[in-house]
């Protein structure tokens, strides 16, 4: 057993006291915010504040207590490995115009992000900034767990509603939304969500909630409106689910694609393999209103929505068909083949199992199919497995320190929250993985494993010290699929 300053992990967890919340609130009208998330602690800091200084909080409440705010920003810097967690409720912030280009929420860093909904939030930057104005590498991830927040979000000139900004044509990528009812606008040549003028979209998933995405003068409801800015391009966007979606590009724009661009824009078809029935998308024509879609003046040219569920599409997730109703009408947009990603939900085999197989400890397991047909060679999965172990890594690295310091109470927050990871449609680790949440599991600590498969979410938790080795159910060509965790572990739908 490991020993740490004379106390093994044990000793550590049984003295350590009870996990310190931290939640507060803090109004924005005293002056703007940042909010700095490294390897050892989450801090507020606030303008004109003295009180407010590098103020430890592990989910601070930003509000106006909807009360409009002029010419200030809510920062949110994430380091690289870690992930930022910040609740808005009723905010305001109206930065427009702005001679200082100042954005209403600016997302900073090599991390990640999650903006937690509550009540009414309303915001808009200055020119040349996206509403939210997301530049960096990481992932936004925009929730709503309570179920009770709304977020519209205006992007200044040139600049997305949720994405990039006009300065140095940037992109908008990387970002997902969970749920809330979300209106995001972009502004002259920005996408709604995605890139800002002149700038990409990629890298967009919604999978759930209710949004409208508009682009404006040239941009795309997703890439365009969503994904890329005027003369930006639109890809790797997924919407899946239950999410209600609806978009339309500006002047010139696809409504999901790219931006205006000579020889006309390029609709892109997103993934929709794991849309339910429950989800849909809506195309309006170019140039729609958000207001004229909340007022049902302007109707939908085309609707996308899954029919039929039943397993015999291997594709889709469902063996029935995807109404699609005539293409828009105004929008000169060249078709391009669907985005879909043949391993996210691979073939089903009869009865849900394949063949026994021997795990790496000799034991013998069921292995389900979900990895049956996943190329692993593919860059887009290497992708996915370096980032989550980076995250795992960054993870261990911090319990180790804690423990190194003798940080008891740190450490029981630490343990006691675990590690979440997001895996969105992928649906299977490999050894080298598993080898990273062993460890973890064995330091005390939860993992939990949020992911969709064929239309549903799922998820599982991997307890502290589990008492079944996750490497152990891994088959002969190392893979475990998360069905089949969910056989050892428990969990299930969502």
């Amino acid at each position: 057993m490991r020993i740490i300053g004379g106390l093994t992990i044990s000793a550590l967890m049984a003295c350590a006291m009870p996990l310190q919340a931290y939640a507060d609130t803090y109004d924005i009208a005293t002056g703007s915010i940042i909010v700095k998330k490294d390897e050892n602690a989450q801090t507020v800091t606030q303008v004109n504040n003295s009180e407010v200084q590098n103020k430890e909080d592990n989910n601070p409440v930003i509000t106006s207590n909807n009360n409009e705010v002029r010419y200030v920003t809510l920062t949110i810097n994430a380091s690289e490995n870690q992930e930022a967690e910040v609740t808005i409720k009723d905010l305001i912030i109206n930065n427009k115009p702005s001679p200082s280009f100042d954005p209403a929420i600016h997302i900073k860093g090599g991390g990640d992000v999650r903006i937690e909904l509550d009540g009414t939030n309303n915001i808009s930057s200055a020119s040349d900034r996206g509403g939210i104005n997301k530049v960096n590498a990481g992932i936004l991830t925009i929730t709503d767990e309570d179920k009770d927040g709304s977020l519209t979000a205006i992007g200044g000139y040139g600049g997305a509603g949720i994405g990039g900004g006009y300065s140095s044509a940037q992109d908008g990528t990387g970002i997902t939304i969970e749920g809330g009812t979300i209106t995001a606008i972009g502004n002259n040549g920005g996408a709604g969500i995605g890139g800002g003028r002149h700038g990409n979209g990629e890298g967009i998933t919604i999978v759930g909630g209710t949004v409208t995405a508009i682009g404006h003068n040239g941009g795309a409801g997703i890439g365009g409106g969503i994904g890329g800015g005027i003369n930006g391009t639109g890809t790797g966007i997924s919407i899946s689910n239950d999410a209600h979606v609806m978009v339309a590009g500006g002047s010139m724009a696809a409504a999901i694609g790219s931006g205006e661009r000579q020889g006309g824009a390029i609709e892109f078809n997103p993934d929709i393999s794991l849309l339910s029935t429950d989800g849909y998308i809506q195309y309006y024509p170019a140039g729609t209103t958000a207001e004229q879609i909340k007022n049902g003046t302007v109707q939908p040219t085309k609707t996308v929505q899954k029919t039929d569920t039943s397993p015999e599409d291997p594709i889709t997730g469902g063996g029935g068909s995807t109404q699609v109703e005539p293409p828009i009408a105004g929008n000169p947009v060249i078709p391009q083949e669907s985005s879909v990603n043949p391993f996210e939900v691979p073939t089903a085999v009869e009865g849900g199992i394949t063949n026994l197989v021997h795990s790496s400890s000799g034991e013998i397991y069921e292995d389900n199919t979900e990895v049956k047909d996943i190329p692993t060679s593919s860059e887009e999965f290497a992708t996915f497995l370096a980032a989550t172990n980076a995250k795992l890594e960054a993870y261990i690295k911090n319990i180790e320190s804690l423990m190194a310091a003798g940080d008891t109470e740190g450490l029981n927050a630490l343990v006691s929250k675990g590690i979440t990871l997001e895996t969105g449609n992928w649906v299977c680790f490999n050894k080298k993985t598993y080898a990273l949440i062993e460890k973890i599991s064995d330091l005390g600590a939860p993992v939990i494993i949020s992911f969709a498969y064929k239309g549903h979410r799922y998820s599982t938790v991997i307890p502290g010290k589990a008492g079944i080795r996750p490497l152990d159910l891994c088959n002969e060509e190392g893979y475990c699929g998360f069905l089949n965790l969910i056989k050892y572990y428990g969990g299930g739908e969502k």
